[in-house]
């Protein structure tokens, strides 16, 4: 028998083996998402075919999705910022996960147990329906193979509508409870290919604690860098009877994204793409909004309407960004320490050649590409990213409706950046944006907001704003312009420091031994290199406290009280460090002036001060207050810009004349009329009272502005 007669003969009597396929199609529609699972074949890739028609062969047709083998696992687990300064068992996330039961196979089922993971060699697509109808699925190992209905093909397609995606409790833990989500699978793949460095597959916790209100405000904390711990939360704060969710930043993105298809974080060079997409952020705010929607199989009952977003560091930086462009969804926000102005330049280092006030630069370009290139966004109709993360650039547009806003600012933190900051706040204000704002003789390390006793988590969504400025009371600050250093030599009326200013400083306030129990300061007269000298009052004479830590630390070290004398000597070191700033040290803008609010009434027996935002007519109680930063303001009154923001029913048109009155409440019994005028709607509709006077006894000063 001749070669070519064997090979007839094996063809006929052994017929090829049939070509591998996955087996086991299913598919269901949920929450406005589309579930697949198949049994894997053991190829490394899968494609998935859509089709109002049943699909029997896939030849000429295109893929909606090329999925990797393994699909059943998270890929987040290999998240990796690179940060070769950070050589800790910490650096991955994965590390922090291990031994989470959870995080050890994805859970499309709810199962509080983690019992229903999907086993190893189970493939897995969730599409997100953009359009309502019957879809039929196919899933094979090789581009143009054949289906086989009922194997690797749906016999009946799958009824799809459009909806909130939802999420799967895959895991309880006492109050922590965790869910699996996922993004839309096009945006995070716009290629096709599932390829994306995090993946579209997410979880967050949700802190319930036993007893929780009913409905319960939402708050949303969002962790600090590499700070993935806190996402663990035994319990819900700031409100104890409310509910917390957290999720994790891979990456570190500073809450915000990255280059669209970077594929990996790059310790030694900037990303490189065509423009930067707010992943983490949309992530986030699909979480929320699946958690207000009240879903079934949330343990909880959520007030929509307060949603509050906190955080510090990286955290009170994503807090800024976020709450501020999310208004619609966010009743307020607290952001300590944060970012508020991503793009200072690298060049801006006023306290040393070799000290740059933007100190995480570097780690912008890694994720979002350079200064240089200011990538394009996926927001704004494409604002440039490092446009759209300087907020003073946007903020200071009126006709965005922005929440409260309440955050606090260390003027001796070395870590986030204060230079600028007052730009940042006069924005708001141009703006007329609900805010206030604190600053002290702070570093890094513990929180800090307003010192206002408005409580930045009691706010709803639905209830009008003053949005004020130019108060009397505010605390003076000019640009924010600061320099931190060490002191050489003190002499009566003047001090050499280490290394030589490169500013002009005259005028500037100058602090010895900064922090936050320091009260005295001296005002700068001139400086010439490394001499500074003081208008008045004696540098040598004066003697700053010691701390609270550090007197916790003599305490340790000494195994006992510190005496006077170590006491002194501890203080006198304190004076080896100064501080020159363009302004108070610490202060606040906005901080000192409270209002009547739904659930911080001034007098809750009362109608008197209950805020009216009625089509007519428009209403609050407005009251001077202790600040928690600075104290009392020293006199019994005080004036402010008032614009009523956020109104659900008062909207005057642009061009329309209102008169406003400011009614006196400190006799509460015989409220007076003490002042009255016209005022008129600006091209916004929006109405500023200008210098109202607000006193501190009773139920302060009502201002009532009526459209004529």
């Amino acid at each position: 028998m001749n070669r070519l007669s064997s090979v007839l003969f094996i063809l006929l009597w052994f017929p090829l083996a049939a070509q591998a396929a996955p087996v086991g199609l299913k598919a269901f529609c949920r929450s406005g998402q589309t579930f697949l699972t198949w049994q894997e074949d053991g190829a490394d890739w899968y494609y998935v075919y859509a089709s109002d028609t049943p699909i029997e062969k896939t030849a000429g047709l295109n893929w909606i999705a090329k999925i990797p083998k393994g699909s059943n696992h998270f890929r987040f687990l290999n998240a990796d910022p690179n940060n070769e300064n950070r050589n800790t068992k910490d650096t991955k996330l994965a590390n922090l996960l291990n031994g989470q039961k959870w995080a050890e196979r994805i859970q499309i089922e709810d199962a509080p147990d983690a019992s229903k993971g999907l086993p190893d060699g189970t493939g897995l697509f969730v599409r997100t329906i953009k359009n309502e109808g019957t879809t039929y699925y196919a899933v094979t190992s090789a581009e143009g193979a054949d289906v086989k209905q009922g194997d690797n093909g749906l016999a009946e397609g799958v009824p799809e509508k459009i909806g909130t995606p939802g999420a799967t409790l895959a895991f309880k833990d006492k109050n922590q409870h965790w869910f699996v989500f996922f993004s839309d699978f096009e945006v995070w793949n716009p290629t096709r290919v599932d390829d994306h460095m995090e993946g579209y597959a997410h979880v967050f916790n949700a802190s319930i604690p036993a007893k929780v209100s009913d409905p319960a405000p939402l708050s949303v904390k969002l962790h600090a860098y590499t700070a993935w711990k806190d996402v663990f939360m035994p319990y819900s704060f700031p409100i104890g009877d409310g509910v917390t969710i957290a999720m994790f930043d891979y990456n570190l993105t500073w809450w915000f994204g990255s280059v669209e298809g970077l594929k990996e974080v790059d310790d030694k060079k900037e990303a490189k793409g065509e423009r930067v997409v707010n992943y983490t952020e949309q992530r986030l705010l699909q979480a929320i909004r699946w958690v207000i929607s009240n879903p079934p199989n949330f343990p909880a009952k959520i007030d929509p309407l307060r949603v509050h977003v906190f955080g510090g560091s990286m955290g009170g930086s994503g807090t800024n960004h976020v709450t501020l462009k999310n208004g619609d969804l966010v009743a307020s926000g607290h952001a300590s320490k944060g970012y508020t102005n991503w793009a200072i330049p690298k060049t801006v280092n006023p306290f040393t050649q070799a000290f740059r006030e933007n100190t995480f630069w570097p780690d912008f370009e890694k994720k979002y590409g350079s200064f240089e290139a200011n990538l394009p966004t996926s927001l704004r109709g494409g604002k440039r990213v490092y446009d759209l993360l300087d907020l003073k650039t946007w903020v200071s547009d009126p006709s965005i409706e922005t929440p409260y806003l309440d955050s606090g600012h260390g003027t001796i933190d070395a870590v986030i950046p204060f230079w600028g900051i007052a730009e940042y706040w006069d924005a708001l204000a141009a703006g007329k944006h609900p805010y206030a704002v604190g600053w002290d003789m702070a570093d890094h390390a513990g929180d800090l907001g307003s010192g206002s006793k408005m409580r930045w988590f009691q706010l709803n969504r639905d209830e009008t704003l003053p949005a004020m400025r130019n108060a009397s009371c505010d605390s003076p600050l000019k640009f924010g312009a600061r320099i931190q250093g060490k002191v050489k030599k003190i002499e009566k009326d003047r001090l050499v420091v280490e290394v030589p200013i490169r500013h002009d400083i005259t005028g500037m306030t100058l602090v010895l031994a900064p922090a936050v129990d320091t009260r005295e300061w001296f005002r700068v007269k001139t400086c010439e290199g490394d001499v500074i000298t003081v208008e008045s009052g004696d540098l040598v004479a004066f003697k700053p406290t010691v701390t609270k830590y550090q007197r916790q630390q003599m305490q340790t070290k000494l195994q006992r009280e510190p005496n006077e004398a170590e006491l002194a000597a501890a203080a006198d070191a304190n004076k080896k460090r100064y501080l020159v700033i363009d302004g108070d040290p610490r202060g606040t803008r906005n901080g000192h002036i409270t209002w009547s609010s739904r659930l911080q009434n001034y007098e809750k027996g009362s109608t008197a001060d209950d805020a009216v935002d009625g089509e007519k007519e428009w209403g609050m109680n407005f009251r001077l207050e202790k600040n928690e930063i600075v104290g009392e303001w020293p006199q019994d009154t005080a004036t402010v810009d008032i614009t009523p923001r956020r109104c659900q029913a008062f909207r005057p048109s642009p061009g329309e004349t209102v008169r406003w009155e400011n009614w006196d409440f400190s006799d509460t019994s015989k409220p007076e009329k003490i002042a009255e005028g016209d005022g008129t709607a600006d091209k916004d509709g929006l109405v500023t009272v200008e210098q109202f006077l607000v006193g501190k006894k009773g139920l302060g000063n009502r201002l009532v502005i009526k459209r004529k």
